[in-house]
């Protein structure tokens, strides 16, 4: 089919319809990461935890009768996810279609974070929250100064982690 063609397809050797079909393609994609429970509970009448702060907390407002038994379940959601994009020359004729891809995952979750490294990092999250991929597509060309240029790995790598590993990964 012309799905599984595209699948098996090199970015280089597509046609401008063929790269416009896999970006209609990437735009239904959705990431098959689980749930994953956090330390927090939220509050929820058939919840299998008993909240005892809750139930102490309202027999208070009742003069310290007890009149029911709060309880409570724990919190799941998708886990973070960190994306470092590399955009430096050699890597030119691939990234357009996985900024493509970046915008749709970063649409389609919460608590992602996506950088843009060539000579330096640059952080476009907020630039690919915008719903027109268009748009957002220019605001990342404009935020990111050094694309299609040169690339320093090591030295983007020790930035992101000096500056936002700490933030985005905790």
């Amino acid at each position: 089919s012309d799905q599984e063609r595209l699948q098996q397809m090199d970015f280089e050797a597509m046609s401008a319809e063929e790269i416009a079909a896999a970006k209609r393609e990437i735009r239904r994609l959705v990431l098959p990461l689980d749930l994953r429970r956090t330390r927090r509970n939220r509050p929820d009448p058939n919840g299998p935890i008993t909240d005892l702060r809750r139930t102490i907390r309202a027999s208070l407002r009742q003069g310290g009768e007890l009149l029911g038994i709060a309880h409570a379940r724990r919190v799941v959601r998708p886990p973070p996810l960190v994306v470092l994009c590399d955009i430096s020359g050699s890597m030119e004729r691939y990234t357009r279609v996985l900024v493509h891809f970046l915008h749709a995952i970063t649409n389609d979750r919460p608590r992602v974070s996506t950088f843009l490294f060539g000579t330096r990092v640059t952080n476009v999250t907020r630039q690919l929250r915008h719903r027109d991929v268009d748009h957002a597509l220019a605001r990342v060309g404009t935020a990111a100064s050094d694309w299609g240029g040169g690339t320093r790995i090591g030295h983007c790598l020790v930035e992101f982690n000096r500056r936002w590993a700490r933030r985005v990964l905790g």
